[in-house]
């Protein structure tokens, strides 16, 4: 073979070298930790575990081609969160996305670098979990999905459709976290309106079925309506 021929052949079969490299690596498998709030057989769950894997699909991850998502479900209360994101983090996730203020606090506390991605959180700031929520800071971020000043709406609401109304409970599960936020703002709109607005513990959270009594008291006690804030609890 004569010299310039074997440069040419030398030379095509080289350029090819990184493309046939490249396909012959694997794809870079990224690791995704999730902390639920709801139990894993609650249909809601399976729901939003769908919606985050279509979402992934549509950014080019598919799960077990080149993505790992490793669910913890249940994550109601602080004790229960910090022992799901010590499992979870022991598995190395690049990110956590969590679903509830004990969770997202859990996650805080153990490592303050790894991304942290908080879905329907309510009121992230006046829990101490952002900085702001313009500059959330650190190493978290998300989205919110109720604002605490609806607890005063929702007994304003109530005073239009019930003009007589004069007493009201507000029920709120303890292991929530949030539900004393829209007390308050129940509380103003009380006044506001003239109407009285006492603020309930419900613990039904975990199976917790000792709420019964709560709202046996509140029949006895004659509120004219019992609001609750949105939680599985109530």
């Amino acid at each position: 073979m004569r010299r310039r021929e074997f440069i040419v052949l030398f030379g095509g079969a080289a350029a090819t070298w990184p493309i046939a490299a490249q396909a012959q690596q694997p794809e870079t498998l990224r690791r995704v930790g999730v902390l639920i709030t709801l139990s894993k057989d609650d249909p809601q769950s399976g729901a939003r575990v769908t919606a985050l894997q279509q979402s992934f699909g549509e950014l080019g991850l598919t799960v077990g081609r080149n993505l790992q998502i490793d669910y913890r479900f249940g994550i109601s209360d602080d004790e229960v969160a910090r022992a799901a994101t010590a499992d979870l983090l022991r598995l190395g996730p690049e990110v956590v996305i969590a679903n509830s203020p004990p969770a997202v606090r859990a996650v805080q506390a153990t490592d303050r670098t790894i991304p942290i991605v908080f879905v329907a959180v309510s009121e992230p700031l006046a829990l101490g979990l952002v900085a702001s929520l313009a500059h959330p800071s650190g190493n978290t971020t998300g989205f919110t999905n109720l604002e605490p000043s609806l607890g005063g709406k929702w007994l304003e609401l109530f005073k239009e459709i019930v003009p007589q109304l004069a007493r009201a409970a507000f029920m709120f599960s303890p292991k929530g976290g949030i539900g004393p936020l829209f007390v308050g703002s129940a509380r103003e709109a009380a006044r506001r309106v003239g109407g009285g607005s006492g603020g309930r513990s419900c613990p039904y959270a975990g199976g917790d079925r000792s709420g019964d009594s709560e709202l046996r008291a509140s029949a006895e006690q004659r509120f004219d309506r019992s609001p609750g804030y949105p939680h599985g609890a109530t």
